[in-house]
């Protein structure tokens, strides 16, 4: 065993040798193996990447390897161990488990077109497990659940949407044939919820329905973590509004008279209650709200707790634009003084600036731990929606560039660089890797998602043509797979 202080990772379990891990393998469930094979993948993906063949020689001066690294080995060093002695994932990976098995559900419509079907089929993701919702079934519209079970909904109603109402998930609905039809809510049999609610628009932040808008009275109503609409305690529909959900718990922005303020569904007031003079930014660290505004009476930027307390000061001059915390870090798009875009990280550092003025952050991304922004920089000519599309990493380092024409999937990293998607000929969509440029891992005509399984493989869900219908599927892609069928190949 190799000596180590608090500080630093032992970097091999005790009771354990890395060395006998295909006898201890035989002895697991069926349903733990692949997991445990992508830990066990990875660990010996960064061991060559730091030129050692052993996770215990990682903490050698010389292989430069840091301490983040060097916990990440440890972690999933435990994690195998923990299979092998209890027989079962450990509980933080159970309850992230992400459904590795492929699914196709045939759609039974051979005279529809594309666009029929792309718009009248709806697809909701839950760590691989999906619900498929056809209006254009006959005699009534089905949902399919993850199990496979399939439901026939009442035919008086086109389905528009799945949303979380609260802790459930349920059904966006609306009458067909009405001259003012409104919104409500089903449950997944297509059942009225109670109380029966109409409304004309919704606000949603992720797949949370946080906001109900009635037309007829100008006004939104918010919705509650627990699904209470508060009718008692309405927006006006002038203010300009956000909504945000911070450690589980939902907030609102809210602009008042060109003041901006913060508070819950519940009306209660969030932050300074002076109101902020220019935009704040709501972030999550620790489990808990932190607020990123411009200091009352100057131009310095602070981090304040929920109940307005400065925490601490941001050591920038540039205005900030964007902020997101990633692995308890935090990061700012901020404009510099030459009008550039910069990312920064919460010491200040610049850590990209753009090419150009006109290149812009138009969004900070966390993906599977790890920050990824986009950036866009308008194409010559007079389209303004003619704009090419950027994705870099937290390092600034670019992944991918769409000139023009993006198809609007967030690329996943997965296998030491990135899965992506481009747009081909047929206007289809190609699932590519950074890794492997010339091969086509598999086309559809709609991808509804791109995640990433573990380390290798990733999946995608999307709408695939079979010679003159369509069907949806679910497709897992293994990299170490790609990488040696690769190599035979040559």
């Amino acid at each position: 065993m190799i000596p180590h202080s608090p500080e630093q990772p032992r970097l091999e379990p005790q009771g354990f040798s890395f060395l006998e891990y295909d006898k201890a393998r035989e002895k697991i469930p069926e349903s733990t193996r692949a997991s445990v094979d992508a830990w066990r993948d990875e660990i010996l993906m960064i061991c060559q990447a730091h030129g050692v063949d052993h996770p215990s020689k990682l903490v050698l001066t010389e292989t430069h390897a840091d301490m983040e690294t060097l916990g990440r080995v440890q972690k999933l060093l435990d994690d195998i161990l923990y299979v092998f002695e209890h027989q079962d994932l450990p509980p933080e990976k159970k309850e992230n488990f992400i459904d590795d098995r492929e699914r196709v559900i045939p759609l039974d419509h051979p005279d529809a077109d594309f666009l029929s079907v792309s718009a009248l089929i709806r697809v909701y993701n839950q760590k691989g497990r999906f619900y498929l919702l056809d209006n254009l079934s006959v005699p009534s519209p089905r949902l399919y659940n993850p199990e496979g079970t399939i439901t026939s909904l009442p035919t008086t109603n086109t389905y528009e949407e799945f949303v979380y109402l609260g802790p459930h998930l349920v059904l966006i609905a609306i009458k067909e044939n009405e001259l003012n039809p409104e919104f409500f809510f089903t449950d997944l049999e297509g059942k009225l919820l109670d109380p029966f609610y109409p409304f004309t628009s919704w606000r949603m932040t992720g797949d949370h329905v946080t906001a109900l808008y009635n037309e007829s009275k100008q006004t939104f109503y918010p919705v509650a973590e627990d699904g209470t609409i508060h009718e008692d305690k309405p927006f006006d529909a002038k203010e300009r509004m956000e909504s945000h959900i911070i450690a589980g718990h939902l907030y609102f922005l809210i602009t008042v008279a060109g003041l901006w303020k913060i508070h819950t569904a519940e009306k209660k007031v969030i932050g300074d209650p002076r109101r902020y003079a220019e935009k704040p930014f709501l972030c999550e660290k620790d489990g808990l709200l932190t607020i990123v505004a411009k200091r009352r009476g100057d131009d310095d930027w602070l981090i304040y707790n929920a109940q307005g307390e400065p925490l601490q000061e941001i050591n920038t001059s540039f205005e900030i634009k964007k902020a997101m915390v990633i692995h308890e870090t935090y990061f700012f798009a901020a404009l510099n003084e030459e009008g550039e875009e910069c990312l920064l990280n919460e010491e200040g550092t610049v850590i990209w600036k753009g090419d150009s003025v006109s290149e812009k952050i138009v969004e900070l991304i966390s993906h599977d731990s790890a920050l990824m922004f986009l950036t866009q920089t308008p194409m010559p000519g007079d389209d303004p929606d003619d704009v090419e599309e950027t994705y870099y990493d937290e390092q600034g380092k670019m992944i991918i560039t769409y000139p023009g024409n993006s198809p609007g999937v967030t690329p996943v990293s997965v296998g030491g660089s990135y899965a992506h998607v481009r747009i081909n000929e047929d206007d289809g969509y190609d699932i590519c890797h950074l890794s492997f440029p010339k091969i086509n891992l598999g086309t559809f005509k709609k991808i509804y998602t791109m995640q990433p399984i573990d380390a290798f493989r990733f999946y995608v869900i999307g709408l695939e043509q079979v010679d003159e219908t369509y069907q949806v599927a679910k497709r897992v892609y293994d990299v170490r797979k790609i990488k040696a069928l690769t190599k035979e190949s040559l």
